[in-house]
């Protein structure tokens, strides 16, 4: 972590401090913090542990959905990866109050005594030196273990945390990882820095907030050709529909043939792309600058040399949108093939799948083979925000129409995607009142803002999606049966990865468009764990375990078992153990015999104790 604030001490230090006695002056650093906490009235033998629950974590929740819901791969990834180390992920506010707790692995239960949990209020005046209200002070990355905690409570921890900035460089919440001080990994702070970048940059290529993403959307969308904007780190950050059925890969060389270098050097001009999927096309640069006058990313258009179609263009007939859905399996390409048909008509279309299928791969790919193609699409998950925050974000509201809303009003997703299509994915975590007013909609498109009597009307067409039964939904109640009705035009269903006979070619796949370079083949073992694993997330899931795997490989020309996530395929009857396998659970056994409890084994070995039990149940030791 490059400009680290490391604070580490141990008890003697803390109490020669209490005393008034003078400290080494290599702690220093540690000095000063414990002074300022101090000074402002931080107690150190008793830690304030106000937790504030209800409306008001509600709405401190709602003001950082942006960076809730800006990079969800990349946080699940992240917690995967900390509960795997016994540790907990937690985002604060910019107060530092912990709107969301995540992982924490064997760490769990002490998280919760300490209360590093949702609602607990983390300040350095409330709580003194610690890494979530220190980092918000010092507006950089911090870790504070053991003793260099001011609250006594907190000497048994460590923990690392990093400030999340939005666009305009603000600091809007914190991204903080805890565990046991006697937990040291350095793979924890790389990974919470990584986590942090990642978070910030699809901020900063969204715009951090609604309003801004809106504007990217309306001008990638408003480009009759394809449009993408590209970033520093050499990646496709945003693309619009007509791109994103070409567009194999994020990475900027392969799409581009040129680094963010060359993209730089060719702002404000236009050149033939020689290399990609858009060979042969003009392509414009134009600057995309934060208010200090810093270029951070670029707005690529794209229209033909000459007389002609782009590819991904919808005339052109030699691509087509559904390509961008890799498949072999039957069930999937018969589901494709009646979702071509379904696309040109104007029926609604509803999508019953289990979660991480591609559910919206799809809906995109209905879009961009439907008649609206060129007009917008507009993706809303109605299981991601509360009602009143979702009622607003979809039907828009009328100006100071409720606390916190914008003086100007605001137009909602309908009018977004006027002409266009619409996606209500999770569809079934609708309440019954918006459910009502979805229907007032679908019966003859005008609806209201929130606020507003005057009645308004927008021109959509209807994608839903949900993983949820719902037809028992509707038999139980839960659901409208008129409202059931409205959206089950046509019907889809994407076969869920257990069942997929081409797991191997998928695998293939994904490798390749996830690889830097050439993509390594994965060797017999590891695709057999792979074909042995029930994949309850699905083709999300397997994405993320080989993004695992080509991390661990770190260049090698092979996959091997050992490169794929240690409890993958555990769970059931004791799996076959490979000759690579032997000496890590002969020596599993040993440390089982050589010492009293499981946690002193897991010490032993050098490995958390949630893999050790992990381990123990794979091998039925």
């Amino acid at each position: 972590m490059g400009g680290l604030l490391d604070l580490v001490t141990d008890g003697a230090a803390w109490r020669r401090f209490r005393h008034g006695l003078a400290l080494p002056t290599s702690l220093g650093a540690v000095r000063t913090r414990w002074e300022r906490a101090r000074t402002a009235g931080a107690d150190p033998d008793r830690a304030d542990e106000r937790v504030i629950s209800g409306r008001e974590l509600r709405e401190r929740t709602d003001r950082v959905e942006p960076l809730l819901h800006a990079a969800p791969d990349v946080l699940d990834a992240a917690a995967a990866a900390f509960a795997e180390r016994d540790f907990s992920l937690l985002l604060a506010d910019a107060d530092g109050v912990v709107v969301r707790a995540l992982a924490g692995g064997g760490f769990a239960e002490e998280a919760s005594r300490v209360r590093l949990i949702a609602g607990a209020e983390w300040s350095e005046s409330i709580r003194g030196t610690n890494a979530i209200g220190t980092a918000l002070v010092e507006g950089g990355p911090v870790a504070v273990r053991g003793a260099a905690h001011w609250a006594r409570t907190n000497h048994a921890l460590a923990c690392w945390a990093t400030p999340l900035r939005d666009p305009l460089g603000r600091v809007v919440g914190v991204l903080d990882a805890t565990s046991f001080h006697t937990g040291l990994d350095p793979v924890v702070p790389v990974t919470l820095m990584a986590t942090a970048r990642a978070i910030e940059s699809v901020l900063r290529a969204s715009g951090g907030v609604s309003a801004s993403q809106e504007l990217l959307r309306r001008v990638l969308e408003a480009h009759p050709g394809p449009a993408l904007v590209v970033e520093r780190g050499d990646r496709v950050r945003a693309a619009n529909t007509r791109a994103a059925a070409s567009l194999g890969t994020t990475d900027l060389r392969s799409c581009l043939g040129m680094d963010w270098a060359a993209v730089s050097s060719r702002l404000g001009r236009r050149q033939i792309l020689e290399v990609g999927p858009w060979a042969g096309c003009r392509a414009s640069f134009e600057p995309a600058e934060t208010w200090q006058g810093e270029v951070v990313a670029a707005l690529v258009l794209l229209e033909p040399a000459t007389a002609g179609v782009l590819v991904g263009d919808r005339r052109d007939p030699s691509c087509s949108p559904f390509s961008a859905i890799h498949g072999e399996d039957d069930r999937l390409r018969a589901s494709l093939a009646t979702a071509a048909r379904l696309a040109r008509s104007p029926l609604p279309i509803l999508l019953l799948a289990e979660t991480g299928t591609g559910k919206e791969l799809l809906a995109r790919a209905i879009h961009g083979a439907s008649p609206r193609a060129d007009r917008p699409l507009v993706v809303v998950n109605c299981g991601a925000l509360p009602e009143a925050l979702l009622e607003s974000e979809l039907f828009g509201h009328a100006p100071n129409a409720f606390t916190g809303a914008s003086p100007k009003g605001r137009d909602g997703h309908l009018a977004a995607a006027d002409g266009g299509t619409l996606f209500l994915d999770e569809i079934a975590e609708m309440t019954p009142r918006l459910q009502a007013m979805l229907l007032r909609f679908l019966e003859d498109g005008t609806y209201q803002r929130l606020g507003d009597p005057r009645p308004r009307r927008a021109n959509v067409r209807l994608i839903s999606a949900t993983c949820r039964d719902l037809p028992d939904r509707v038999r139980s109640g839960a659901f409208r049966q008129d409202l059931f009705f409205r959206i089950r035009g046509g019907v889809l269903g994407l076969p869920p990865l257990r069942e997929r006979t081409d797991l191997a070619s998928l695998s293939e796949h994904l490798l390749h468009r996830l690889s830097e370079g050439a993509a390594p083949r994965l060797s017999e073992a590891a695709l057999a764990r792979l074909r042995a694993h029930d994949w309850p997330g699905n083709v999300r899931e397997l994405r993320m375990t080989l993004m695992h795997a080509l991390a661990m490989a770190d260049g090698e020309p092979e996959l091997c078992v050992d490169h794929l996530p240690p409890e993958l395929g555990y769970g059931g009857a004791p799996a076959e153990v490979a000759p690579l396998e032997e000496q890590r659970v002969e020596a599993l056994r040993r440390a089982l015999a050589l010492h009293p409890s499981r946690a002193a084994a897991a010490d032993a070995l050098g490995i958390a104790r949630s893999t050790l039990y992990r381990m123990i149940e794979r091998y039925g030791l």
